[in-house]
C-alpha cells in the first residue's frame, strides 16, 4: 500500500520521480514503486529470500566508509561498497 508515500508526496509537494525510497522488504518495494518513486533495496537476514527484484537498485547494505561495505545485487552504477546519495541523485536525475 503506497499510502504513506503518497501522503509524504502530498505534504512535501515533491513529484514521485524526485524521490528515492530506501526499503528492505517486498512490501516496501511494492509500496514505493506503486507511489512512482525510485526504490533502493537493502537486503537483510530476515528478507534476503523475498522477491525484491522490483527495486531499481539492490545492495546488501548501504555501506560505511569506515566499516562494512555493501555488494551490488542489481543495478548498473559504480559502487565502491558505499552507496552515496549524490551517486543516486545523479543516476535518477537522468
Amino acid at each position: 500500500d503506497p499510502e504513506i508515500y503518497n501522503l509524504a508526496l502530498s505534504k512535501t509537494g515533491l513529484k514521485p520521480d524526485e524521490v528515492i525510497v530506501v526499503e528492505d522488504s517486498k512490501n516496501g518495494v511494492l509500496a514505493g514503486k506503486a507511489a512512482g518513486a525510485h526504490v533502493v533495496v537493502t537486503t537483510n537476514y530476515y528478507t534476503e529470500k523475498e522477491d525484491v527484484s522490483g527495486g531499481d537498485i539492490i545492495v546488501t547494505c548501504l555501506g560505511d566508509p569506515a566499516g562494512e561495505k555493501g555488494q551490488m545485487r542489481k543495478g548498473k552504477l559504480a559502487f565502491d561498497g558505499v552507496l552515496h546519495v549524490k551517486t543516486l541523485i545523479d543516476l535518477f536525475s537522468k
